[in-house]
């Protein structure tokens, strides 16, 4: 067995009711560790198909003048490659999935994007949680980095509904209701602890409670459904590619979907460089293909049923330098990508907050 590189699996959290941190030795779990290598076998021999885990009863671009630099509207940073390619999405395609597990996460003053992953579990970005940089991107002093405190996860089907002061709280009257619910427990890696980079720049968020939608007059609630999520063995550049979130440079903010295909610049094994439009605000949106899957239709903005959340959006990169004369811009929007180890840390942490009688969506891993 291949050892375990404790920067890229091992996990460190914060338990916001005990108000201390926490740490998960991966490496150091034989058990986890063979899940860890079953998983990359099976990804391997799978190809495309994900190793995924589990819902509960859920049933080509022309590149035109490309954006040259990281650009600044209303304070806000935000990389474009083209024509703005990202949608609101609408009143009736909020109800569908993937945009109905969607969520807005507020986090000591700031504002990121996430996606329901389990019954009380939301994958998000590391820096959303954890302070290692300012907001102009420069590290911190070593007093001023932390967990992360006030957080909250808002979490909607009527997303891209007007909102009314006649709301009736429910979720099928076409106004939006967006209901907020406090973090427990959140988790990241070493390596962006330790590190701030962006290739370990993935979170977990543990709720206090379930998040649940009231779909008729009556007070009963339905429990808000999670999207998968999960490994790929051979991540294609030729594939559609999706992304939603808060791009904070859009008034007023909304959530907004993007699929492409010819949005890829590289696959890594811990990242995705793509160029799918993005902004501050949209940290932590999840990306996944379009593929088919079991993460439902996109509605009426885009074709093709989604697989499963396999990266999230963490940095605007750009990077100027000279190659043997020749002036090179390297840009990308960036996504950690879930890979077969991290995919186990992932679930050994979900596994490790299961209430009894709560849906394990890792159920099947190991």
């Amino acid at each position: 067995m291949a050892a375990l590189d404790a920067e890229a699996v091992n996990l460190v959290g914060f338990d916001l009711i005990k108000k201390e941190p926490t740490k998960m030795d991966i490496r150091g779990n034989k058990t986890i560790a063979t899940w860890i290598e079953k998983i990359n076998k099976e990804a391997a021999d799978k190809g495309y198909k994900a190793t995924a885990a589990e819902v509960e009863g859920v049933t080509d671009n022309e590149k035109r003048g490309r954006q040259l630099e990281i650009e600044y509207v209303g304070g806000v940073a935000r990389q474009l490659f083209g024509p703005d390619s990202r949608k609101p999405v609408s009143c009736p395609d909020s109800k569908k999935s993937p945009f109905q597990m969607h969520v807005q996460i507020s986090a000591g003053g700031g504002s990121c994007s996430g996606v329901m992953v389990g019954p009380r579990h939301v994958l998000t970005a590391g820096h959303c949680i954890y302070n290692f940089y300012d907001g102009n991107g420069n590290e911190l002093s070593s007093s001023a980095k932390g967990w992360k405190s006030n957080v909250y996860v808002g979490y909607s089907r009527e997303w891209g509904c007007p909102t009314s002061s006649l709301d009736a709280g429910t979720d099928t009257d076409g106004t939006r209701t967006v209901r907020w619910v406090a973090a427990r427990w959140m988790m990241t890696y070493n390596g962006f602890v330790n590190n701030g980079d962006a290739d370990y720049d993935i979170a977990l968020i543990e709720l206090q409670s379930r998040p649940a939608t009231r779909r008729s007059s009556s007070t009963v609630t339905t429990n808000l459904p999670w999207m998968t999520f999960g490994s790929y063995g051979s991540p294609s550049y030729d594939w559609t590619w999706c992304t939603a979130g808060w791009p904070g440079d859009k008034s007023p903010r909304a959530l907004h979907a993007e699929c492409n295909r010819g949005k890829v610049q590289d696959i890594e094994s811990s990242l995705f460089e793509m160029e799918l439009d993005g902004a501050q605000g949209q940290s932590g949106s999840p990306l996944w293909p379009a593929i088919g899957g079991p993460n439902g239709d996109h509605g009426s903005m885009y074709s093709g049923e989604a697989g499963a959340a396999t990266g999230v959006f963490s940095l605007l990169y750009q990077q100027t330098y000279w190659f043997f004369g020749w002036h090179v811009i390297n840009e990308s929007n960036d996504f950690a990508r879930i890979n077969g180890d991290r995919f186990a840390s992932m679930c050994a942490w979900i596994t490790s907050t299961i209430r009894a009688g709560e849906f394990n969506p890792c159920g099947n891993v190991g």
